[in-house]
């Protein structure tokens, strides 16, 4: 059974419900895949979300791209992670790029 776990923001202060979901995955060092919507050539976000996942002590977080880095070979093993990180950003544009890409089908 998948469980899914919506945050608004993740806010170091208040751990709560990142304890939530190290319950639900139960597992030492889970996988995440931090799917962005649009590309992150800096890193900037997704390092944050690394040093975010990190001070959880999970260290398998992998960066996958619906924009410009878009690797179809690569994204369609996103559901082989432990859990799926989706970034914010505009939510119609990002739905709009999940069924261009098909990755809502799989």
């Amino acid at each position: 059974m998948k469980k899914i776990v919506l945050y608004s923001d993740q806010i170091k202060e208040d751990r709560k419900l990142d304890y939530e979901l190290l319950r639900l995955l139960n597992k030492k060092n889970p996988s995440i895949a931090y799917l962005r919507g649009s590309s992150d050539l800096t890193g900037k976000y997704f390092n944050y979300v690394v040093d975010y996942y990190g001070d959880l002590g999970i260290t398998n977080v992998n960066y996958f791209d619906l924009d410009r880095e878009y690797d179809k070979v690569k994204i369609s093993h996103i559901f082989n992670y432990d859990a799926i990180h989706l970034s914010g950003g505009n939510t119609f544009r990002f739905l709009n790029l999940l069924r261009e890409t098909n990755v809502l089908n799989h």
